[in-house]
């Protein structure tokens, strides 16, 4: 994964995102103090954001289980899967979520055959949660600071193996999550003109 980031996410764009001032930024968790942290790439070198885009996405304990600092890191969306509130406190008065699962996802899944099935479920269960939350307090932070937010959800379910990082089958659901947001946002600009 890591070299996956390294490759598409090369020092150009860190150098044109930085000139041209825009902010953004990386969730982890810090398991150690127990908190989420954002990691702002305009307070970053090149090779410290694309190791915190990698942390950022190590889920454990599936995945790595970072120590930096003195601290162990991990995946952001264990404590902040949608970083709405961040987003505004950074100024945002704005704001579009992509959420990588359909609008209305109900999936029955099969029963937990052993101790690893029933973590994966309780895991998936927690982050489903977390997520729904953190949409609604969302949406509710923004009707208080009058700020427009827009979701973007897949039109189908993905994957069921969130640890997929295949290029080619990414590529393939970047290309159909972007023409199927631009088909929604079309609609939606052509119901307000």
């Amino acid at each position: 994964l890591r070299d996956l980031i390294l490759k598409t996410f090369t020092i150009e764009h860190f150098n044109r995102i930085k000139e041209e001032g825009k902010k953004v930024a990386i969730a982890v968790s810090n398991f150690t103090c127990n908190v989420v942290e954002h990691k702002y790439l305009r307070d970053c070198t090149y090779e410290e954001f694309a190791e915190w885009i990698w942390i950022s996405a190590n889920f454990v304990p599936f995945m790595s289980l970072v120590v930096k600092d003195g601290q162990e890191y991990a995946d952001g969306g264990f404590g902040s899967f949608i970083p709405i509130e961040e987003a505004i406190d950074a100024g945002a008065t704005e704001i579009d979520v992509i959420i990588l699962t359909p609008r209305n996802k109900i999936i029955k899944k099969i029963a937990s055959r052993n101790a690893f099935s029933l973590l994966i479920s309780a895991l998936d269960f927690m982050l489903s949660q977390i997520a729904r939350d953190e949409k609604y307090i969302g949406l509710l932070e923004s009707l208080h600071h009058n700020i427009k937010i827009r979701y973007f959800h897949t039109p189908r379910v993905l994957t069921d193996n969130s640890l997929c990082f295949d290029p080619e089958q990414m590529h393939l659901w970047w290309d159909e999550g972007r023409a199927f947001a631009r088909k929604r946002f079309e609609n939606t600009l052509s119901l307000v003109d």
